[in-house]
């Protein structure tokens, strides 16, 4: 069976602990630049469930009459279910 290689740590990172934060910047350190792409420039998201729907506007602005709202009563009841 042949020897399989094996990723061993650096001797000199080997008994490090790496999850400790720096206690001083280094010297010489530039921060990286700000983030930005073309695609974030040139982009123009609409957001249409933030806009109004004009048809519901226009069925919420309308008054009903007394017929209309007993006839949408009706119709918002089920149905009984015929006996089989």
């Amino acid at each position: 069976m042949p020897a399989v290689p094996r990723l061993t740590p650096a001797p000199s990172v080997a008994g490090a602990c790496l999850s400790l934060p720096p206690a001083q910047v280094p010297p010489g350190y530039a921060p990286p630049p700000a983030f930005a792409t073309a695609a974030l420039q040139h982009t123009r998201v609409k957001l249409t469930w933030d806009a109004d729907d004009a048809v519901r506007k226009r069925a919420l602005a309308r008054r009903l009459t007394q017929d209309e709202l007993h006839e949408d009563d009706f119709r918002a009841r089920p149905a009984p279910q015929p006996w089989p």
